[in-house]
């Protein structure tokens, strides 16, 4: 499992929700658009705060592909 994308600025967990499902799926290649520190309102809106120190982080939704 390869993680094809992480944004700038943010933390992730090698065992967070999302790769997790993955492993379980026998999913080979994701995109992980998960960020550290993430609420409800930063699937739909640019995150902000002390983990975007780099500048707003891109909704997490805006990665999500078919």
């Amino acid at each position: 499992m390869t993680t094809q994308y992480i944004p700038v600025g943010c933390t992730q967990s090698r065992h967070n929700f999302a790769k997790q499902v993955a492993a379980a799926l026998a999913v080979t290649t994701f995109f992980d658009a998960s960020c550290g520190g993430a609420v409800t309102a930063d699937m739909t809106h640019p995150q902000e705060g002390p983990q975007s120190l780099a500048g707003a982080i891109p909704a997490q939704f805006d990665h999500l592909t078919p």
